[in-house]
């Protein structure tokens, strides 16, 4: 009996303890699973910034989701994953996201400045939302990199290409290996014919791409790159260390024509003519009504001296780009070749008037980034693109006139114009009852806000 109480009394010991060590495990237990939550919040909001800085919007989103799990109420959150829509062009998603973050007390700086920039990347800017932008970059802000990003691709929309260098210029002043900053600057250099410095943007820009871990923009942007540096390279006529870069990219884009038909010219340039009509046979079977390919046979065969042959490839390829210089051009040095004067003298009139086209253009772009807002300048050049059987530009260029005037009414005309040659008088009407009473009614946000014709 003695045994079995003693038995007894040591249990009921050794309950006490076990039930002291629970208590403290679960007093410890409720200081360290918030500081757990807390560190894990941490980790995924530094790295959601990480891949928005990189633009790997799906990443971002990932990690900023799984912050909103672990802090509902976090506004901070709300406002990332509003400028991860705006980058993304869900703009809708991105105004919801702001209201969201506005409710849940963020900062009203920073929701003021995220608007501004989604409203400037929609194409709904001023010349003050540009200035309140510039006193921004002057006084170094804190989100400085963002808003270089979004003032520098809106320049490049508009064509303001000076505009738009001032700004990655300095964005890689701060951040020399930003993939997008890299691609950009090179694609306005190619703009300006600074193909060497191009060249050596989107050089580093591939070197950017293969160190960079995780990949920035998710690796697409470092294909890019290789295939941008290939396409400059071979218009610097170093087709060598182009079609390295073009072979490259085919064994990881088999099915690209870009990427073939890249490789395609590399075996011209390099007298190579097997291995070039071999590729573009392929080609042709792929994409028969595709005009580059149809100008790069057309420029093999007349490399080749086959005439008849070339200029059967060029007619093609001129009936299906009207408008293009380069294949009109070599049309006519195939008809003079032929010896077929009166074909050559009228198809020498056309390349004249798409060469008087081209300078113009270059004239009104020039004029362009020293007068930004001049709605004539930019209706101007909606008409030519539309004249030159580009509409997408051409309404956008039109439409962005009457963003800086809304009362132009030459623009008003060559909209209503438009729209009725093509059907669409639902979208020419307002612009034929503003210019019918221009005062009457203010049509500015409707106008704007309507869909671009799609044939």
């Amino acid at each position: 009996m003695m045994g079995f109480v003693c038995k007894l009394a040591s249990w009921r010991r050794g309950v006490g303890k076990a039930s002291v060590v629970c208590i403290l495990l679960a007093v410890v237990g409720v200081g360290v699973l918030p500081l757990c939550v807390s560190l894990r919040f941490a980790s995924h909001l530094r790295a959601a910034r990480q891949a928005l800085e990189g633009h790997d919007l799906v990443a971002a989103r990932t990690h900023l989701w799984l912050c909103r799990d672990l802090r509902p109420g976090a506004a901070e959150v709300q406002l990332l994953l509003a400028r991860a829509s705006r980058l993304g062009g869900f703009w809708a998603d991105a105004e919801f996201r702001l209201n969201l973050c506005q409710q849940l007390g963020g900062a009203s700086e920073a929701v003021a400045l995220e608007r501004t920039l989604l409203r400037v990347q929609q194409g709904r800017w001023s010349l003050a939302l540009e200035e309140q932008l510039q006193s921004y970059i002057d006084q170094n802000h804190p989100e400085l990199s963002a808003i270089l990003d979004t003032l520098s691709e809106a320049y490049v929309k508009i064509y303001r290409l000076d505009s738009a260098r001032y700004c990655l210029d300095l964005w890689l002043e701060r951040q020399p290996n930003n993939l997008r900053a890299l691609l950009r600057r090179g694609w306005v250099r190619e703009r300006q014919h600074q193909f060497e410095e191009a060249a050596a943007d989107y050089r580093q820009a591939v070197a950017a791409a293969s160190s960079s871990s995780p990949p920035q923009g998710g690796g697409e942007e470092g294909d890019t790159a290789r295939l941008r540096l290939a396409e400059v390279l071979l218009f610097l006529d170093r087709a060598e260390e182009a079609r390295s870069l073009f072979e490259s990219l085919r064994q990881q884009r088999p099915e690209d024509i870009e990427v073939l038909l890249g490789l395609a010219r590399c075996f011209r340039k390099l007298g190579e003519s097997q291995a070039a009509e071999r590729l573009l046979a392929e080609l042709v079977r792929r994409a028969p009504r595709d005009s580059a390919v149809l100008l790069e046979c057309g420029r093999l065969a007349l490399q080749q001296n086959q005439l008849e042959q070339a200029e059967n490839w060029l007619r093609q390829a001129a009936e299906l780009a009207p408008y293009d210089y380069h294949t009109h051009y070599t049309l006519l040095l195939c008809l003079n070749q032929c010896g077929k004067r009166d074909e050559a003298e009228e198809q020498h009139q056309r390349v004249r008037r798409l060469e008087a086209a081209m300078i113009r253009m270059n004239e009104l772009t020039d004029l362009l980034q020293t007068r930004p807002y001049d709605a004539d300048l930019r209706c101007e050049i909606g008409r030519l693109f539309l004249a030159n059987g580009e509409p997408r530009e051409g309404v956008l260029w039109l439409k962005s006139a009457l963003q800086v005037a809304p009362a132009h009414q030459a623009t008003h005309q060559a909209l209503a114009v438009y729209y009725e040659q093509n059907g669409r008088t639902d979208l020419a009407a307002p612009h034929r009852r503003f210019l019918q009473a221009p005062s009457a009614e203010n049509y500015h946000d409707r106008l704007l806000s309507q869909p671009d014709l799609r044939p």
